[in-house]
């Protein structure tokens, strides 16, 4: 029982924090990127 719970905390948490790392780092790499194509005038990758 005790350990359903912290399962169910733990993956709460868990995604979460993933969401709010992602919602944190995607404008970051959207930004990055469109200053990369318009500094070189083409997509890099």
């Amino acid at each position: 029982m005790y350990r359903e719970i912290v399962d169910w905390s733990t993956s709460k948490i868990y995604a979460h924090t993933s969401s709010m790392m992602f919602w944190r780092i995607y404008p970051l790499v959207t930004t990055s990127a469109s200053r990369k194509v318009s500094s070189f005038g083409r997509p890099v990758s």
